[in-house]
């Protein structure tokens, strides 16, 4: 399975407008990589949410209203634009894929070294098998 089906099952859909691999380079960008996106998370009173996701236990969840509340209402209509869905679905996906994802680019329960760029992303998403 390669990386924009990986990144489209962890978002819940198919290949949409703007395609999901432009989705999560765009949230990437936004929040000047994963550790910003983490940052942004924490900052807005999500860490033992994101605790559980970089942890090895099982991911807690979020509400699409706690994704919007974090991300900001803009950030979520972005993702709707780029996805084509309506803004209430592109939170749903957000919320459901975020775990997902940050628990896929936090191996051995923290960020690795050095960061993570697009590539070290893809190959996080692209091997291994799901924990």
């Amino acid at each position: 399975m390669g990386i924009l089906d990986r990144l489209s099952s962890l978002m819940g859909g198919g290949k949409k407008k703007g395609g999901i691999g432009d989705l999560v380079k765009t949230l990437v960008n936004e929040f000047d990589g994963v550790e910003g996106l983490i940052a942004k998370l924490r900052e807005a009173g999500l860490s033992e949410q994101v605790d559980s996701w970089i942890g090895n236990g099982a991911n807690a969840p979020i509400s699409p209203e706690r994704v919007t509340d974090a991300l900001g209402s803009d950030t979520v209509a972005d993702v709707a634009d780029e996805m084509g869905v309506g803004f209430d679905q592109a939170a749903q996906r957000l919320s459901m894929a975020l775990p997902r994802l940050i628990d896929r680019v936090t191996p051995e329960g923290k960020v690795p070294e050095g960061g993570l760029d697009l590539g070290k992303i893809s190959d996080l998403l692209g091997g291994g098998s799901d924990r």
